[in-house]
């Protein structure tokens, strides 16, 4: 069955599950005082979010700033997750959501939490089937949630569904959709994201109905869908939005069927599409920088490639490979972009600086043993966990300088969360917030 007609179909099904819908007049002069009155509090609502993987547009970058050594008094608090996982944590207002598995069942647990104290806001549990294979590297776990005013969206998969299930923030069930069957070696790691109004999926994996799916966030109806071509490696990249000075939006996807291709993000049209980039894996996410597109792909070893890509305008324009790097960039981690200047952190523990726009390398170092977790940049400070569970922070800076170091007692391969003033650290079984007590 093809991808279009099983997931129309289960739109259709889709119809049965439950759907939760949730004078006077003023002077010039009261009409700026309210708007200025109100701007500062929208700032902070907004400051106040950390809405899907790696924060805004998949970036990695907050406004919040944590320029100086973290210790461990610097812990507000810590509790003990009822499983385990590698997803990272997502924050809207006073909430924070995070998922956990049973390794042993595949059982799945949402957790919604008080960002105060991490106390258990609410707590819901969806059995699931194992895998025959897993990644030792994988969990049943590894999706990071999205989350937006209305909602709060988790997918996970199992050989037989893959599921995108819509919660709203006091835990009630939204909607559901089931991709259908999903093939992969070794399991999934793509995270869904939120593009106004609309929930993006990508479904890239190594059975026979690859696509990208979007649906309506308050309803779950599908709004469009790409067919996508599968291949022997499953993608577990997540998609970034790039809008060109004069151009829509292009909402960027990698895979290594597809390469590196572009989406108009309300309709779903092919705008562009470089397929002869990755003939590897795609983990880590792509990025924007500036002008470019950046993207990673690898393989085991010491297999890994980045390619810096300038994007065309429409769909006429013809991308442009600006240039790759092989070797230096880690192929798990995503790179983080931050004033003119390119982080890539790697599963060998080096982190390695170049110029941005030409890839220039400035500085490599190596402050771990490994990392496969995604850096973020707080003030001007990369902060980013190693597999073996130090906390690592490093000047943003074209000259190497390390920051800080803490030992959290426990592997990782999450990605903070920075909203509110706090960063939130998940190691494989806890959760820990770093901020003000």
């Amino acid at each position: 069955m093809p991808a279009h007609s099983r997931v129309n179909r289960i739109g259709q099904k889709n119809m049965k599950n439950r759907i939760v819908h949730p004078t006077g007049a003023f002077s010039m002069l009261a009409i700026l005082a309210a708007f200025l009155q109100a701007a500062p509090t929208a700032a902070a609502a907004s400051d106040a979010n950390w809405t899907r993987f790696r924060g805004p547009n998949g970036s990695g970058i907050s406004p919040d700033a944590f320029d100086k050594p973290i210790g461990e008094d610097d812990i507000a608090w810590k509790i003990e997750l009822p499983g385990i996982g590698h997803s990272s944590p997502v924050v809207w207002g006073d909430k924070v959501f995070v998922t956990c598995a049973e390794q042993e069942t595949a059982k799945r647990i949402v957790l919604c939490l008080n960002s105060a104290d991490g106390s258990i806001v609410w707590k819901h549990e969806y059995n699931s089937y194992t895998y025959t294979q897993l990644h030792k590297q994988n969990s049943y776990a590894t999706s990071t949630p999205a989350v937006d005013e209305v909602g709060v969206y988790i997918s996970w998969t199992t050989p037989k569904e893959y599921t995108l299930l819509a919660l709203s923030h006091d835990g009630k069930e939204l909607w559901r959709q089931d991709l259908g069957e999903f093939t992969s070696q070794w399991g999934s790691g793509t995270s869904p994201v939120v593009v106004n109004d609309m929930v993006v999926l990508t479904n890239d994996q190594e059975g026979p109905e690859s696509s990208v799916v979007a649906f309506d966030h308050k309803t779950g109806k599908q709004r469009w869908i790409v067919q996508r071509k599968s291949t022997d490696k499953t993608a577990s990249s997540s998609p970034c939005l790039f809008t060109p000075r004069d151009g829509v939006p292009q909402l960027i996807l990698t895979s290594k069927g597809n390469g590196m291709s572009a989406v108009d993000p309300e309709t779903g049209q092919k705008l562009w599409e470089m397929t002869d980039l990755f003939k590897m894996r795609t983990i880590g996410s792509p990025i924007v920088a500036d002008d470019l597109v950046i993207g990673t792909t690898g393989d085991g070893g010491s297999d890994r490639r980045l390619f810096a890509v300038k994007p065309g305008h429409s769909p006429s324009d013809t991308p442009e490979l600006v240039y790759k790097l092989t070797k230096v960039p880690g192929y798990c981690s995503t790179p983080i972009f931050k004033d003119g200047l390119l982080f890539m952190f790697c599963d060998t523990g080096t982190v390695t600086c170049v110029k941005a726009d030409t890839g220039k390398k400035l500085w490599s170092e190596k402050p771990a043993d490994s990392f496969f977790s995604s850096p973020v940049c707080a003030g001007d400070t990369l902060w980013c966990i190693s597999h073996d569970g130090e906390l690592i922070g490093i000047s943003a800076s074209d000259k190497y300088n390390l920051v800080s170091k803490l030992d959290l007692g426990e592997g990782t391969q999450a990605s903070p969360a920075v909203a509110g003033g706090k960063m939130y650290l998940r190691t494989m079984s806890h959760l820990i917030c770093v901020g003000k007590k």
